[in-house]
């Protein structure tokens, strides 16, 4: 089952994902993960920024407006559009699992990681990308999840939707007086792809990519659910075993703690008691005080 989205896809957002992709978690999820293979992709809108999801449908009618304003032919049925548009997309149902490129940054020890329990595990993105979703209500399917880089300033997502929208525009000016739903259909897809991606600038320093697997269809994985720091949290369960190897993570970064040498030598034993002896494990060298 694969995603639905504008075709081409956001040149920026559709990179090559670096060698090693970082998630920030605790000592617990890393026991967790190693034992079962499996990540947790969370329900969207219990993220940090509560409010992206909803920005980034903003920042998408702004755009639009901004482009029309002038424009009464196609004013009044581009906001028509937009409208309904935020009406149907008011819960996408999407689920992600978040990233980094960086694998020591002091505001994410502090914001992901429990004092003195922190690790970063260094994934590899090709084994990210063929997870599989599970389980399934009726059977076990392979699914098709995206990885792609979130982006953050005003301008840089402008210039990411500008040939999109223009595309938009075409549509809606080329069926204006019939019934077709192209345009509704393509604004959708793209508000569809750009909202998991389009991330508050205040976060920029987090350098974050995403997988994010959308529901579409009626054979929907099954929901489990997770205490968060405040609240009770929906996610999908990411199996990222593959041939029956939990060869899937590189690299583990032990955050900053007042037990280095034994938090050291837990996690090796903890690998290699998994099949994972070849990972590396290595120190935060930021000088951070729990």
């Amino acid at each position: 089952m694969t995603t639905k989205s504008p075709s081409p896809l956001l040149k920026h957002l559709d990179q090559k994902p670096p060698r090693i992709l970082y998630h920030y978690t605790s000592l617990e999820v890393l026991e967790k993960i190693t034992r079962t293979g499996e990540l947790w992709a969370s329900d969207i809108e219990f993220l940090n920024d509560s409010d992206e999801y909803v920005n980034a449908k903003k920042f998408i009618r702004q755009e639009l407006e901004r482009r029309v304003i002038f424009n009464d032919k196609l004013r009044d049925i581009v906001h028509s559009h937009v409208g309904q548009m935020v009406h149907e997309l008011d819960h996408l149902d999407t689920y992600v699992t978040s990233f980094s490129t960086e694998g020591d940054s002091l505001p994410q020890w502090r914001g992901y990681c429990p004092n003195g329990q922190g690790v970063a595990i260094g994934f590899l993105p090709a084994s990210i990308k063929s997870g599989e979703l599970g389980p399934i209500a009726e059977d076990y399917q392979r699914v098709d999840l995206k990885l792609l880089k979130c982006a953050y300033t005003s301008k840089e997502k402008s210039r990411l939707l500008d040939i999109h929208l223009n595309h938009f525009l075409g549509l809606v000016d080329q069926h204006h007086g019939t019934d077709s739903m192209e345009p509704g259909t393509f604004l959708g897809a793209l508000t569809e792809t750009c909202c998991p991606f389009f991330n508050n600038e205040s976060f920029i320093e987090e350098s974050e990519w995403r997988l994010s697997f959308r529901c579409w269809d009626r054979n929907v994985p099954l929901r489990e659910f997770h205490v968060g720091r405040s609240t009770v949290i929906p996610h999908l369960q990411v199996n990222l075993k593959r041939n029956y190897r939990l060869d899937f993570i590189k690299e583990v970064v032990i955050g900053p703690t007042p037990n280095q040498n034994l938090a050291y030598m837990g996690v090796k034993t903890l690998l290699n008691r998994r099949d994972l002896s070849g990972v590396e494990v290595r120190h935060s060298h930021i000088p951070y005080r729990t």
